[in-house]
């Protein structure tokens, strides 16, 4: 696929947007752990040290989000809408690997997904719903001025 100059503008912003919420995270985890890193999965609920496979990763995948909001808005304000704190999370790796680039609603939906990675289904229904409130309000802040 090929890219203007604009998509990869807005690449560009969503990943240093990405970078300065990770350092949050990351700093909030460091004081909650008591100087040790600890997360708490967001689809899982289990509890995640440094040394475990996690990543940090979206509920809505910045494609989703661009693709709704390219024509509309700046490649600022979509990175800070890719990057809003309720869409930003931190779960095991090989489910954000599962997730990728799919409707998260959807992909929890199938009940292999439930029992593969042993998700919370209602933590991770409550996950998907802030963060897809979270998108549209950050949206229409930008859509109504």
């Amino acid at each position: 696929m090929e890219h203007s100059q604009n998509d990869s503008a807005i690449c560009e912003k969503i990943s240093e947007a990405f970078s300065l919420r990770k350092a949050k995270l990351l700093t909030r985890a460091i004081n909650q752990g008591g100087g040790k890193a600890i997360y708490m999965d967001a689809f899982t609920g289990k509890i995640l040290w440094s040394g475990d496979p996690f990543e940090f990763g979206y509920v809505y995948s910045p494609v989703q989000i661009y693709d709704t909001y390219k024509d509309l808005l700046s490649a600022d304000q979509i990175a800070e809408i890719v990057n809003c704190t309720a869409n930003v999370i931190v779960s095991l790796s090989v489910i954000l690997e599962s997730l990728q680039e799919q409707d998260p609603e959807s992909w929890l939906a199938q009940e292999e997904q439930m029992k593969a990675f042993d998700l919370d289904n209602s933590l991770a229904r409550r996950c998907i719903h802030s963060a897809k409130t979270a998108i549209s309000k950050a949206a229409e802040k930008y859509l109504n001025t």
